[in-house]
């Protein structure tokens, strides 16, 4: 997949979407690397706590 820049909100949505067609059978498994447009905190589903120094 092609680099792509563009917001944190849209970048998610891209990884829920080959999630999605992964879980279907209908994409295979991808690596993707972006950046974000502007300055995004991602935060991991299984992070429950910010860090002290956020």
């Amino acid at each position: 997949m092609p680099l792509l820049q563009a917001s944190g909100r849209l970048q998610m949505a891209i990884d829920q979407w080959l999630l999605a067609q992964h879980q279907r059978g209908k994409h295979p498994p991808v690596l993707r690397f972006y950046t974000w447009a502007s300055p995004t905190i991602s935060v991991g589903y299984h992070q429950r706590r910010w860090p002290e120094f956020w």
